[in-house]
């Protein structure tokens, strides 16, 4: 038997009514894990990655030996310093710096982190991705990150493997690809190097598939075989790809969350609201859970339509205004008039990085048969008329489709130098 998502009649309100039998003393020393190693790994390649703008942030393959500088990353010894204090701040360990500035492996960066995490402080930092601005620390108690495992280890209590598609340094895949089969007790594949369209025929009856809406829509319109589930999370998944899915046999679980709050609600059907997770409360535009003497209160991330007590729908993202030059401008605003001109058919607008400097800038992608060197050229006039100068785009980049970050959300890109 393989996994079996908690529908609506699976128990009063639709809750899970199951349980799942845990692995003995899960919890404790779960760094000890090998899928551990990937989160170390995944953790350091990002942190490289925002450390050299303008060179694309390469996935690190695990191996001990590995060296941090010349012959393996090639990280000198301020990124080896920037790496350390990513490390600290991500797994709560004040006083690793130092102690990791001896470590010249990847290997011996385990092994030192293994070291000083019984004495860290049991939470986990993730960065969010900076789709609505730039990115921040997200601190969450470790036994809030172990509440949400142990409901979703209830949704899907036949598991036998997980096959991830999502970086692990992120909550999304922190939860599902590093203490979830902990949790679970089963093992964990990473396909991040296969075409997501070739997975349908790699999965076995009782896998979990972790991936995201991007992929997911890559591997829609296959058959899947029986006892094989789903979870996508992220960005919101399209209906069409969600529709796809579930006529090809897969039981998909979408997620509604976000790194401040890790996941808020649930559904399984494109056609249904999302149901508040159990342990979660509304308390008017807020929402609060506590677990084991740690609680948190947190704003809900977008608008919302309440369908009843535990039932909401997302209607819209809220206010994301920001301040270029003392003055509040929002992005979106200028991405309608990047969008009414017409040889444009798609295009994003956010700050730049504090390298880049302090201003907004865009990415375009021009309508089929417009030259983008003609469009640029035109664009800058055309703002230009119809927005103040702190709202006008100071860098336009061209492509041939808006960037993505690895967990699917909407991604950054670099300001080509001219």
């Amino acid at each position: 038997m393989g996994p079996t998502y908690a529908g609506p009649d699976n128990g009063p309100g639709g809750r899970m009514t199951s349980t799942t039998r845990a692995v003995p003393g899960y919890r404790d020393e779960w760094w000890q894990s090998p899928d551990f190693d990937r989160l170390l790994g995944d953790l350091l390649a990002a942190e490289l990655g925002r450390m050299r703008p303008g060179r694309a942030a390469s996935r690190i393959v695990w191996d001990p030996g590995l060296p941090l500088g010349d012959g393996g990353l090639g990280a000198d010894s301020l990124e080896r310093l920037r790496l350390a204090e990513a490390v600290a701040q991500a797994l709560d360990l004040p006083d690793a710096p130092d102690a990791l500035l001896t470590a010249d492996t990847l290997g011996h960066v385990a092994t030192e982190v293994r070291r000083l995490l019984p004495r860290a402080g049991g939470a986990i930092t993730f960065l969010t991705s900076g789709s609505t601005g730039r990115p921040k620390a997200v601190r969450h108690d470790l036994r809030l990150l172990w509440q949400e495992v142990d409901h979703l280890a209830s949704l899907a209590p036949g598991t036998r493997r997980i096959l991830s598609l999502v970086p692990a340094q992120a909550i999304y895949g922190a939860l599902h690809t590093v203490l979830l089969p902990r949790r679970l007790g089963v093992s964990v594949i990473d396909l991040r190097d296969q075409r997501p369209g070739t997975l349908p025929a790699l999965v076995q009856p009782g896998d979990l598939v972790v991936a995201t809406p991007p992929a997911w829509t890559a591997m829609a319109g296959r058959v899947w075989p029986e006892g094989v589930m789903g979870v996508t999370s992220g960005a919101p998944c399209p209906v069409e790809t969600f529709a796809a899915l579930r006529a090809g046999g897969l039981g998909l679980l979408e997620i509604y969350g976000a790194t401040e709050t890790g996941g808020i609600a649930l559904r399984h059907d494109e056609r249904e609201p999302f149901r508040l997770l159990p342990y979660w409360r509304r308390d008017g535009e807020q929402l609060c859970r506590e677990a084991d003497g740690a609680a948190l209160t947190a704003e809900i991330p977008d608008h919302v339509e309440w369908l009843g007590p535990d039932l909401l729908r997302p209607v819209g993202r809220r206010d994301g205004a920001v301040q270029v030059a003392d003055v509040n401008v929002h992005p979106e605003r200028v991405r309608a008039v990047l969008l009414a001109h017409p040889g444009v058919a798609e295009a994003r607008v956010r700050l730049m990085r504090p390298d880049e400097g302090d201003w907004l800038k865009a990415f375009v992608v021009a309508r089929e048969g417009v030259e983008p060197e003609a469009l640029h050229d035109a664009l800058e006039d055309w703002t230009r008329k119809r927005l103040t100068a702190p709202e006008r785009p100071r860098a336009i980049t061209l492509g041939t489709a808006l960037p993505v970050t690895p967990s699917g959300k909407p991604g950054d890109w670099f300001i080509e130098e001219t």
